[in-house]
């Protein structure tokens, strides 16, 4: 979360690409219709995220 927070607030950037959260948003809208009875089929990937230097 500190890390979000710093790259909101222009002090760093963010440690996920935009790639990343495209691809999760692709995955979270489905849910919020799942009622419709419809399948998901994304179609975005990401490349792999590094780890964050404390898990090195």
């Amino acid at each position: 979360m500190a890390d979000f927070a710093a790259a909101v607030a222009g002090k760093a950037t963010s440690h996920l690409p935009t790639d990343h959260a495209l691809h999760v948003l692709e995955l979270t809208l489905p849910m919020a219709n799942a009622t419709e009875g419809v399948a998901a089929h994304p179609e975005t990937t990401f490349a792999p995220v590094p780890p964050m230097p404390w898990a090195e």
